[in-house]
């Protein structure tokens, strides 16, 4: 079950995130403004059998946010340039931030809590989680003697 998708309907014209799934396998996640067009494209390369679609409200980042966390959650077989771990280290950090976005994707309380706590410092929600991500995987500095502890 993918929290949030419903049967992509012909001529969807909403952002939102799509899935391609051949029966239970899930082949590309794909994120687009017109994603009954762009799901189409993929005929030609990519075997499926039906199109799930999730409404994303937000800016473009917004977008491509969920859709990386879809991406990262759901490991696509033809999603190519993300299957990759080139570097251990951006790989930890985006594993641990779609984590973070898969949860709160699928958990109303969270969900809640996180609106209500970005409010509270006056700022969008996905922008306070990007700041509370980045403080909590921020390394710590160097003394300033130059030694490391």
């Amino acid at each position: 079950m993918i929290p949030g998708a419903i049967p992509l309907v012909k001529g969807e014209f909403r952002p939102g995130v799509y899935i391609l799934l051949d029966g239970e396998t899930v082949r590309y996640v794909g994120a687009s403004q017109d994603p009954w067009t762009r799901a189409k494209s993929h005929r030609i390369h990519i075997p499926y059998d039906r199109i799930l679609f999730v409404p994303v409200k937000g800016s473009r980042q917004t977008l491509f946010e969920v859709e990386r966390c879809f991406i990262v959650q759901l490991q696509p077989t033809h999603n190519r340039k993300d299957n990759p771990q080139p570097d251990i280290e951006e790989s930890v950090t985006t594993q641990f931030r779609a984590s973070v976005l898969w949860r709160l994707w699928t958990n109303r309380d969270l969900a809640r809590s996180i609106k209500r706590q970005a409010k509270e410092n006056g700022q969008a929600p996905l922008e306070w989680m990007r700041n509370t991500i980045a403080a909590a995987i921020k390394p710590p500095p160097a003394p300033r003697d130059g030694r490391r502890k």
